[in-house]
């Protein structure tokens, strides 16, 4: 005899299985959000469009770089007992560099001061370096510029040709991080560096180096 199979209980079950379908494809048809973010990541992968960014080191740099500046400001007003300086100039630097676009002042020296008894300037162009370069064959050197950049010393040497301004290069070296300032600072007048110049060397800077104490006197 065969088992009575209620028509009933059969349509139900059909019904059940249909909207079960139905709920599982309407939870799972739609991607997780892990599994949109993974797709965007992807599509963005696949264009390979190049992006610049700027790397940490560039920002410490940069930082340390205006960190310097700031510290030689108030050295100077430290020094200056006899308040004969006046600080008239503090140019920051500014510019697009892939279209070589900048305004005059980011091409002047960073710092100006005015000896307030003679009238006369002095000018200081702040250089923040890591450390000496130290290649395999010959002595220590440091870069003043980039090697494509010997403009910049031009523009510093045109400027310097006013009779009542002497521009120095201020080159900070290394930083001590708990006093706030770099491990040393090295004064150098412009007038001893050639336009062409992209790095000095460390003897050379010792033999031309000048105090700023016999600066500001």
């Amino acid at each position: 005899m065969e088992p009575y199979t209620s028509p009933y209980i059969t349509s139900q079950s059909i019904s059940f299985t249909i909207i079960g379908f139905i709920i599982f494809f309407l939870v799972h048809a739609r991607a997780s959000p892990k599994q949109e973010t993974a797709q965007k990541i992807s599509s963005i992968i696949e264009e390979k469009k190049p992006v610049e960014v700027t790397t940490p080191s560039q920002l410490k740099a940069k930082e340390l770089g205006d960190r310097f500046e700031e510290h030689l400001v108030r050295l100077i007003d430290k020094r200056d007992s006899a308040n004969n300086f006046k600080l008239v100039e503090w140019r920051s630097d500014k510019y697009i560099e892939e279209i070589n676009c900048f305004p005059r002042s980011s091409s002047l020296p960073d710092l100006e001061y005015l000896h307030k008894p003679s009238g006369k300037r002095i000018a200081f162009e702040c250089k923040w370096r890591y450390r000496w370069i130290q290649p395999e064959l010959g002595e220590d050197k440091i870069e003043i510029v980039a090697k494509n950049k010997t403009w910049k010393i031009k523009h510093y040497k045109e400027y310097d040709k006013d009779p009542n301004l002497v521009t120095y290069l201020a080159i900070g070296l290394g930083w001590n991080n708990d006093l706030n300032r770099p491990l040393s600072i090295r004064y150098m007048p412009l007038s001893k560096v050639g336009e062409n110049y992209n790095l000095i060397t460390k003897s050379w800077l010792e033999e031309h180096e000048e105090n700023l104490h016999n600066i500001l006197n």
